[in-house]
Parts: structure tokens; C-alpha cells; sequence
């Protein structure tokens, strides 16, 4: 699949995201009728095989700790630096040397993974050894740039979406409390569209229509569920947060309960969007990730 089809994928399913949301957020309830609040449930992307960025041969070298393929390309980098060092110092003799080992690591490399053979081209690297070889320092540096080429082309499509699904947790695989009796733990992905946000967004149209009663309520159950969301982060980060859910947040939080008892309701909405900023922030962070493996498994 073409990466920038990728990248119109993500957009357009966040923009459904959006949408979904701020549905029916006057409906919602703290124990009944929020499973069909958003009309979105869980949401595992499904993808043709055929379009697969990653192919299933590629298990075998990267789910190892620590990773065979990371390991080899640790190696292959290492070498081809070691090559560029050598030019740099005009050391034909020692940059021979090292071409030699670079060169038997890019061949090994190229055997890996039958599918991204495409990414290398070893009559390149002959041509980069052919160059060393005759001394010529300026055409080695340009066969490395093409060479380099090469790797920079594989890294812009593989790379991110290996990170992605080996390196980076599941969200659906993340679990939030909620305030549902009848459901009390539901994935991130479901507590966030299912409650969180029918909580917040709940607040800015009880403020907008004048709803002093609707409005506390969903600020009930908002101040819940990201308590709930600032605890699920523990799931993948083992060190206290020291943005988006840190106390700087949660003080913010406090501080529009108040408004929102005294009846400030213009403050209370400033605060709102001020703890909007840093939700977005996280967003940045978390999400092109995620939905780069949800649309690759």
C-alpha cells in the first residue's frame, strides 16, 4: 500500500473519531446507554494481506529480545560508517578493509527478508567497492550517497511501521475503569469514546446552553474517567508523567469544579479548552502510531 494512502487512511479515520464522540453527550449516563453513545466500537482495522508493509517472515528475526534483524542492522550501519570514516581520512587501504566487511553485511542484510530485496541494490555496492578500490575518494562518496539512498527509501516505509507494531503497545490491549456498573473495565479505546469525551465535550454544551445540572454531571464523570485514563498510562509508562496527566493538569481540573459549583461558567469553559490543549498534545504523541498498526494488523 502507498504510504501517503497511509497517511489519508489515519486522517480521515481520525476525523470519524472526532465526529463520533461529541454524539448524543446529553444522553450519557454514568451507568446506561453509553454503548451505543458514539456508534463506534472497538476498532481493529482490518487490511488485505497483500497490502501488508510488514510480512510475516519478519516475525521470526524481530520478536526476539533483542532483536536478531535490529542487531544485524546495528552491524550493517556501524560497517558503512566505519567505510565513510575511512574515505574521510583518506586511508584507501583501511577503507577497503572495511568496504569488505560492509559489503558481506549488506549482501546478508538484502537475504533477510525476500520482500524488501527491492530496497537493495548490490551492484551498487559493487560499484561503491570498484570506486574505493581505485583510490577515487570523490566517486566513493557519491556511490554512498546512492547507496544511502537506498536505506533512507526502506527506513521512510518499513521503518515506522515496525516501530509501531513491535515497539509501540496496543491501546485496544489497555484497559480504563469506568463508571458503568455493568461494564467497569472496557479498552482505552472504548472508555475514551464511550465516556471520556462525552464527559468533557458534556461540559462545553451544558456551559453553551445554560445547564448548570447537566453540566456538573458530566464534569462528574469526566474528572472520573481521566483519573481512570492518568492510571491506564501506567500501563506502558513505568515513571511518573510529567505532562498531559500530570498535577499541573489535575490542578486545572480542580480548579473548573469550582467555577462550575460558584456558577463561573466562562471561566470553567476557558479551563476546559486550556486541558483540550494538552489533551491534543497526547494525541500528537500517541496516535499516527497506533493508527499505523491498527491499519497494518
Amino acid at each position: 500500500m502507498n504510504y501517503k494512502y497511509i497517511i489519508l487512511l489515519i486522517i480521515l479515520i481520525s476525523a470519524v473519531l472526532m465526529s463520533g464522540c461529541v454524539n448524543n453527550n446529553k444522553e450519557q449516563s454514568t451507568d446506561t446507554g453509553l454503548e451505543n453513545a458514539t456508534g463506534i466500537d472497538e476498532l481493529p482495522i482490518q487490511v488485505d494481506i497483500e497490502d501488508r508493509f510488514i510480512p510475516g517472515s519478519f516475525d521470526k528475526y524481530y520478536k526476539t529480545q533483542p532483536s536478531e534483524y535490529l542487531l544485524r542492522m546495528y552491524e550493517l550501519s556501524s560497517s558503512m560508517e566505519n567505510v565513510v570514516i575511512d574515505l574521510q581520512d583518506g586511508n584507501i587501504s583501511s577503507a577497503n578493509q572495511s568496504f569488505n566487511i560492509f559489503s558481506k553485511n549488506y549482501k546478508n542484510s538484502s537475504k533477510m527478508v525476500d520482500d524488501w530485496k527491492r530496497y537493495y541494490d548490490t551492484g551498487e555496492i559493487d560499484d561503491l567497492g570498484k570506486a574505493i578500490h581505485s583510490g577515487n575518494i570523490s566517486e566513493a562518496f557519491e556511490m554512498m550517497d546512492k547507496v544511502r539512498d537506498a536505506c533512507t527509501d526502506c527506513h521512510r516505509e518499513i521503518r515506522y511501521v515496525v516501530w509501531a507494531i513491535y515497539d509501540w503497545k496496543n491501546f485496544q490491549d489497555v484497559k480504563m475503569n469506568t463508571t458503568d456498573t455493568k461494564k467497569s473495565q472496557v479498552s482505552w479505546t472504548t472508555a475514551k469514546t464511550k465516556y471520556l469525551m462525552p464527559g468533557f465535550e458534556g461540559i462545553g454544551i451544558g456551559i453553551r446552553e445554560g445547564q448548570k445540572e447537566q453540566t456538573a454531571k458530566s464534569f462528574k464523570l469526566f474528572k472520573n474517567m481521566f483519573i481512570s485514563m492518568k492510571d491506564a498510562c501506567g500501563s506502558c509508562h513505568n515513571t511518573q508523567r510529567k505532562y498531559y496527566v500530570n498535577d499541573d493538569v489535575m490542578s486545572k481540573i480542580d480548579v473548573m469544579e469550582k467555577e462550575i459549583s460558584t456558577g463561573n461558567m466562562d471561566k470553567a469553559e476557558k479551563i476546559r479548552l486550556e486541558i483540550g490543549i494538552e489533551c491534543h498534545k497526547c494525541h500528537i504523541i500517541h496516535e499516527p502510531l497506533q493508527r499505523i498498526r491498527e491499519l497494518e494488523e
